[in-house]
């Protein structure tokens, strides 16, 4: 797992920098400007070049977001349990610390 990408996701998660909205990776304005992010959108906003779902599921491409997360066979990374999360408005500080326990705190991990 990359670590110093999930760090940097919690530390954006929890910056207060980003307003948290639902159902779209990001929402923007008329004049184009990024307004609410989904957990996962805010992700993609640190690393941009993890790609969207070319299938308009307002999910990250599955092998992209596998790819930059270091996500391997064993591990267990399902997106849409975050966004089920997001969408359900729990709050991105909630989020973080969800992502901190299951994937920053794992004893195995510290082996």
């Amino acid at each position: 797992m990359n670590k110093e990408l999930l760090k940097r996701w919690v530390e954006a998660l929890r910056s207060g920098k980003y307003k948290q909205g639902a159902l779209y990776l990001c929402q923007y304005d008329e004049d184009g400007n990024a307004v609410a992010f989904c957990c996962l959108g805010v992700l993609q906003n640190i690393e941009p070049r993890i790609k969207g779902d070319d299938w308009g599921d307002e999910l990250l491409d599955e092998d992209s977001l596998k790819e930059f997360l270091g996500v391997n066979g064993k591990d267990r990374f399902i997106q849409s349990r975050y966004a089920g999360w997001n969408d359900e408005e729990m709050p991105f500080p909630e989020i973080a610390d969800r992502l901190e326990k299951e994937w920053l705190n794992n004893e195995e991990d510290k082996a």
